[in-house]
C-alpha cells in the first residue's frame, strides 16, 4: 500500500523501483508499544460522533483560507474580494449583510453577480458549501500510529495544506515521524472515508479536517501537544486529554509553557528564532533545541521553530524525576535541578528514513522519498508530477494558473507574486 501511494503521489516513472519492506519493518518495531496499548490495532477511536463547531477565531481562519483558495485558483477578483470581506461575519450562515438592499439574501446564489462562468460559479459555490459545513461537522476523534495516517497527515479534501503534504518541502518528514518511537497523530475526521487526490484510484482513506501530532516517551513522564492544523480547537484537545487520562490518570492537563519573546535590558521586546520553554513548578527556562532532539528528523518541528505556536505539555506528576525536580528546587540544588529537568522533559522526535528505492541509504532531502545516490542515479532534479515552479504545489486539476510547459506551471498565487517570470507565459 505504501509503495502504491508513493508511486501515485510522486508520479515516479516505471524505471524507478519503490519498495516499502524496510520502512514497514522499522515502523512496526518503533510503534510496537502503541500497538500493544491499542490492543493490537494501529489506532483507537477516542470519541465517536462528535459535532464540531468552530469558534469565532476558527471561523476567521477558515474565511481567510477560503479567500486564499479562491485567489490560488484565479477566481478572486477585486470586486468579489470586496464583497466577501463585507460579509465575512455572516458567510457561515450563508446570508448577505452587505449591500444593505440585499440583506438576508443567500450569499452563495449572489455569487453569480461576480462570477460569470457557470462551471466556475458551481465550483465556487461547492467550495463555499464545504466551508459552511465545516462549522457543523460530525465525526470521530482518533489517536493513531497508522503509517497511512502519518503519510496523509496533511492530505485532505477540506482545502487546507501544510509543508507535510506529499508535494511539500517536508513530505518525507511524515515517514520520519512514523518511524520514531515517540510520535502519534491525533485527528478529527468524518466517518465516511474519501478518495484523497494522492491515493490510487478506488482506495479510500480518512479525510482529516483537523489534526495534531502528540509526542511522548510512551506516556512515562511527558506529553508534548504539538501545533493544531489547520485551526486550534480547545474542545478536541480537552476530549483527547480526558480520554488519555483514563489510561494514564496522573498526567496534568495541557499547559502552555512556551516563551515567544524576551524583554531585553533596554526594554525592547525581542522575538525569538526558536521556542523557549519554562518548566512547570520550577520555572527554569530552556531552549527547546536543548530539550527536543531532532537531529535525525526530516519533519518540520513546530515545537522548535514555529512563530505561530506556543509549546504545551502534560506531566505525570507522580513521575520520579518530577518529584526530584521539585525537591531540588526546594533545596536550591541547581545541578540536580537541571539533571532531573532534562530527564523529565528531554525527548527525541523523528527517525532516519531509508530510501524508498534502494533501502540502503538514508534520505537526506526532506522534500524527496529517495536518497542522494538514487536521485543522482535516476537523474532526478525536480518532481515528476505537474507542479508550480515557484512554490512546488501539485497541479491537481482544481487550480487555475499559467503553463510554461507540460510539467512546468505557475499556480495563480505565485504567478501574481512573481512578476519577473510573467513574460512569455500562457494562461
Amino acid at each position: 500500500m505504501i509503495t502504491e501511494i508513493i508511486k501515485t503521489s510522486q508520479a515516479y516513472p516505471s524505471n524507478i523501483p519503490i519498495d516499502d519492506t524496510v520502512i514497514l519493518d522499522r515502523w512496526h518495531r518503533a510503534k510496537d508499544p502503541y500497538f500493544r496499548l491499542f490492543n493490537g490495532n494501529a489506532s483507537i477511536v477516542l470519541a465517536e460522533d462528535i459535532e464540531l463547531h468552530l469558534s469565532t477565531e476558527d471561523k476567521l481562519t477558515q474565511f481567510y483560507q477560503f479567500i486564499e483558495t479562491l485567489s490560488d485558483s484565479g477566481v478572486l477578483t477585486d470586486e468579489l474580494e470586496h464583497f466577501l470581506f463585507h460579509n465575512k461575519t455572516s458567510i457561515f450562515s450563508n446570508k448577505i449583510v452587505y449591500p444593505k438592499d440585499k440583506e438576508g439574501y443567500k450569499l452563495s446564489k449572489y455569487l453569480k453577480n461576480y462570477i460569470s462562468d457557470p462551471k466556475i460559479l458551481r465550483q465556487t459555490q461547492d467550495l463555499l458549501s464545504e466551508y459552511i459545513q465545516a462549522d457543523s461537522l460530525r465525526g470521530d476523534l482518533i489517536l493513531s500510529v497508522d503509517i497511512l495516517d502519518f503519510l496523509t497527515a496533511s492530505e485532505n479534501t477540506a482545502g487546507w495544506r501544510s509543508c507535510h503534504r506529499l508535494d511539500g518541502n517536508f513530505r518525507s518528514g511524515n515517514l520520519s515521524l512514523a518511524l520514531d518511537d515517540t510520535t502519534l497523530i491525533l485527528y478529527f475526521a468524518p466517518k465516511q472515508k474519501v478518495q484523497l487526490p494522492v491515493f490510487p484510484q478506488g482506495q479510500l482513506w480518512n479525510n482529516k479536517i483537523w489534526r495534531m501530532f502528540i509526542h511522548t516517551n510512551n506516556f512515562h513522564s511527558i506529553i508534548y501537544w504539538d501545533r493544531q492544523y489547520p485551526f486550534s480547537n480547545d474542545n478536541l484537545l480537552s476530549i483527547a486529554y480526558e480520554k488519555i487520562k483514563e489510561l494514564f490518570p496522573n498526567f496534568s492537563s495541557p499547559q502552555t509553557i512556551g516563551v515567544k519573546t524576551l524583554i531585553l535590558n533596554n526594554g525592547v521586546r525581542s522575538i525569538l528564532n526558536s521556542n523557549l520553554i519554562k518548566t512547570i513548578m520550577t520555572d527554569e527556562v530552556y531552549d527547546t533545541r536543548d530539550i527536543i532532539h531532532t537531529e535525525d528528523s526530516l519533519a518540520y518541528s513546530d515545537l522548535i521553530s514555529s512563530p505561530a505556536y506556543v509549546p504545551m505539555v502534560s506531566i505525570d506528576t507522580t513521575n520520579y524525576f518530577y518529584q526530584r525536580t521539585c525537591l531540588a528546587n526546594t533545596m536550591l540544588d541547581r545541578p540536580a535541578l537541571h539533571y532531573n529537568n532534562h530527564m523529565l522533559y528531554d525527548i527525541k522526535i523523528g527517525a532516519e528514513v531509508p530510501c524508498l528505492s534502494c533501502g540502503s541509504h538514508n534520505i537526506i532531502d526532506p522534500s524527496s522519498f529517495l536518497c542522494a545516490n538514487c536521485l543522482d542515479k535516476y537523474h532526478i532534479e525536480e518532481d515528476f508530477f505537474p507542479h508550480c515552479v515557484r512554490c512546488g504545489c501539485r497541479r491537481d486539476g482544481t487550480q487555475r494558473g499559467h503553463s510554461l510547459s507540460e510539467t512546468k506551471w505557475y499556480c495563480n498565487k505565485c504567478f501574481n507574486l512573481d512578476y519577473e517570470y510573467k513574460e512569455g507565459l500562457t494562461a
